[in-house]
């Protein structure tokens, strides 16, 4: 959901302004960095503890590319 958000409110709109505005992109950026990162991390503590190897290997590298997109997205909108 945060994904779409974020997509989508940053989409330039007619009059070139985004539609969110950039304290919105970049608390959205967090929550959702802090979330996946978060995620990756019991993803891989339950893989370790799991016989469902392939589906465990999956979530996580779902989990660390949303990561990275999020941090990136943060870092494209920082001011400065």
């Amino acid at each position: 959901m945060l994904l779409i958000i974020l997509l989508l409110g940053t989409r330039p709109g007619s009059d070139g302004e985004r539609f969110l505005p950039l304290f919105t992109i970049l608390a959205i950026s967090e929550v959702g960095f802090i979330m996946t990162a978060a995620g990756a991390y019991f993803s891989i503590a339950n893989g370790l503890a799991v016989s469902s190897k392939r589906r465990s290997l999956w979530i996580i590298i779902g989990c660390i590319l949303l990561a990275l997109f999020f941090a990136v997205t943060g870092f494209k909108y920082w001011p400065g």
